[in-house]
Parts: structure tokens; sequence; C-alpha cells
């Protein structure tokens, strides 16, 4: 039995090993956490708003060094702070 056949299957495996956990660490590069303080109004009364709330979702920074986010992490903001993965 020849072991070429496991050689390169070995071979082939760690460079697509190292591949995924380059992909990964570019991947959590990418992500961040969005902290937002919003004021939404009242449906009731929609010249009053409800107060301050404090809220925080996940975005990732796609070409351009812009963020791509779902609408509701940012609707109705007052204040946006914006972490990396992994920071503090």
């Amino acid at each position: 039995m020849s072991k070429t056949p496991v050689w390169i299957f070995l071979l082939t495996f760690s460079i697509v090993a190292i591949a995924e956990a380059a992909q990964a660490r570019t991947i959590n590069q990418a992500m961040v956490k969005i902290y937002t303080v919003y004021n939404r109004y009242s449906y009731h009364n929609p010249w009053q708003k409800k107060g301050q709330q404090i809220f925080h979702g996940s975005g990732c920074i796609i070409s351009g060094q812009r963020i791509l986010t779902s609408a509701h992490v940012v609707s109705d903001q007052v204040y946006i702070q914006v972490r990396r993965g992994g920071e503090a």
C-alpha cells in the first residue's frame, strides 16, 4: 500500500484548515458591536417621545469603511457607539 495518498490527504487537510482559520480571523475582525441610546415616538401621542432607552446589536464592516447592520439597531437613535470584536 502506498503512503502517497495519505500524505496528499494530510497536506490538503492542513491547507484547508489554515485557510479556514485565516478566514475566521478576518470575519472576527470585521464584526462590530453597536451600542445605541434611542428615543422613540409614542404612537398614542405622536408629539411626545417615550424617553431614552439603551439597545445593542451587531454589525459588520463592509467595503468603503461602512457598517452593515439591521435597521432596528439604529432606528430613532440619539447616540451610537461602535466597538470592534474583542475590544473592551
